[in-house]
Parts: C-alpha cells; sequence; structure tokens
C-alpha cells in the first residue's frame, strides 16, 4: 500500500510536469539550445550549426562528411546546451512545486501519502521529466538536422552511418542522464526556498560554478585519484557516462547515485523541521 501511494504520487507529478505548457517551451529551448553549438571549424574560425545553415551554400555542405545531418546531430550538445541544462531541466519541476507550496494545496495532499512519499515522488518526478526534456528536445534537434542538412550518402559517407547511429543512440541516452541529474541541485534548493527564479538561478551558478572548476582542477592535477574525483562530480559527468570506461563510468554512476540519495535525505530533513510541514 505504501508502494502504491508513492507511485501514485510520482504518476500524478509527472503527468501534471510533462502536461503543463512549461515543459513544452523547455523542450524547445534546448532544442534551439543546441543550435548554438559549434558545428565546423575552419582556420581557427568557429562556425556554430545555425550559421552552417545561414551561410554555408548548400554545395558547401554536400562537400564532407562532417556537414551531414547525423554528423550535425552529434555536434549539439555544445557549450551553452549544457551550461543552461540545470536551467532548462528544472523548468517543469520547480515551478509547480513552488505554486503548490505557495498555494497551500500540499496540505490535502500529506495526509494521504506522508511526507517522505510526497518529497520521494517529487524527486522522482523531477527528475524523470528533467531528463525527458533534454531527451525530447535533442531528439527534435536531431529530427531537424536530417531535414536540413544532407544525409551521410549524399556527403559521400555512407560508409560511416552505422557508427554514428551507435554513437547517435549513447548521445540521446546521455542527454536523458544529463536531464536526471541536473534537477537534484534544484530540487534540494526546494528545501530552503520557495521563490522558483531563486531556485532556477540558484541551481544554474552553483552547477556552473562546479562544473568550471572542476574542468580546470582537473587540468591542474595530475592524473590519479583526484583526477577520478573530479571527473565523477563534475555535473557535465552523466552525459559521457555511456562512453566513460571502466573505472571511470562505475564512478560517476555510484556518485550521482549517491547525490540523489542524499539529496532526498536532506530535502526531507529540511521539510521536516518545519512546523507546517514544509509550506
Amino acid at each position: 500500500m505504501k508502494h502504491m501511494k508513492f507511485l501514485r504520487t510520482f504518476l500524478n507529478y509527472l503527468q501534471k510536469m510533462v502536461l503543463q505548457g512549461g515543459f513544452w517551451a523547455a523542450l524547445v529551448l534546448c532544442c534551439g539550445l543546441c543550435f548554438t553549438s559549434t558545428g565546423y571549424m575552419e582556420d581557427n574560425i568557429s562556425y556554430s550549426i545555425l550559421e552552417l545553415l545561414v551561410r554555408f551554400p548548400r554545395e558547401r555542405l554536400l562537400s564532407g562528411p562532417d556537414f551531414s545531418g547525423l554528423s550535425q546531430f552529434l555536434n549539439g550538445m555544445g557549450t551553452y546546451s549544457l551550461m543552461f541544462t540545470p536551467l532548462v531541466a528544472a523548468f517543469p519541476s520547480i515551478p509547480l512545486f513552488c505554486r503548490e507550496r505557495s498555494s497551500g494545496s500540499v496540505r490535502l495532499l500529506l495526509p494521504r501519502c506522508g511526507l517522505g512519499r510526497w518529497l520521494g515522488g517529487f524527486q522522482l518526478a523531477a527528475m524523470v521529466s528533467g531528463g525527458l526534456v533534454l531527451l525530447g528536445g535533442y531528439a527534435l534537434f536531431g529530427l531537424m538536422c536530417l531535414v536540413l542538412f544532407p544525409s551521410p550518402s549524399a556527403c559521400g559517407a555512407a560508409e560511416m552511418v552505422p557508427m554514428l547511429l551507435d554513437s547517435a543512440r549513447l548521445t540521446l541516452a546521455g542527454s536523458f542522464l544529463l536531464g536526471a541529474c541536473s534537477v537534484l541541485v534544484a530540487v534540494l534548493l526546494c528545501g530552503i526556498c520557495k521563490n522558483a527564479c531563486t531556485i532556477l538561478c540558484g541551481s544554474f551558478a552553483l552547477l556552473y560554478a562546479v562544473s568550471t572548476t572542476c574542468s580546470q582542477l582537473i587540468l591542474d592535477l595530475p592524473q590519479g585519484v583526484w583526477s577520478r574525483v573530479l571527473t565523477a562530480v563534475d555535473p557535465t559527468a552523466p552525459f559521457y557516462l555511456l562512453r566513460y570506461l571502466p573505472p571511470t563510468n562505475r564512478d560517476v554512476a555510484l556518485f550521482q547515485v549517491g547525490w540523489a540519495c542524499v539529496c532526498f535525505l536532506l530535502l526531507r530533513w529540511l521539510m521536516g523541521r518545519r512546523l507546517d510541514l514544509g509550506q
């Protein structure tokens, strides 16, 4: 019975997150950010994927395999896409949760499912919706690339299609994992704040600072234990999880699972300390 209450809470939250307009707006935003990624470099000049479509003639796009739709799809998760992931992934869930707390409607839900199952169902739904936003946005970007750019066979790269498709599958899976893990800091901040804008901007700033610090320290420190730790802690690591080799993939997976559990326990503690049970 307790498991059913948790499942119903999770499904109810997931339904509300996916069916609202914010989910689809975030999905389209994710797709748009992918077009800002670097699609080609020439003479130390980088061209975004959008610039390739606007500035390069069709004959130029047919000149090499780098311009095929599948190749450009693999370039989609670039600097800005990764940077704004915390905002995009958390957009369907955090404003919804904050509105519920501010309106007091949570008081009707808590007696039926309990504090722990309420927060657990919300956190899991937030992770799944965040993963679906990035997966859907990236998949939409991929479909647009297939339509707007030449096919691999037209670019003389038909033999590369199996390899490109394998990479595309890993990239789509990585985008879901990245979106799911990127919402955890925002979920945790819900325990200390009711303002959705503050939570979203705060999680973005924190994760950006951590990612930048990890990237710099990995370059400065010698390879070893610290390098493995920094790789696992890097907020962008879930995107590359399926591409990492052992033991790096194990380190990243263990850290993200442990971090999800820690976030839930801290959120449960923070909300439980409130006299009005988190409201």
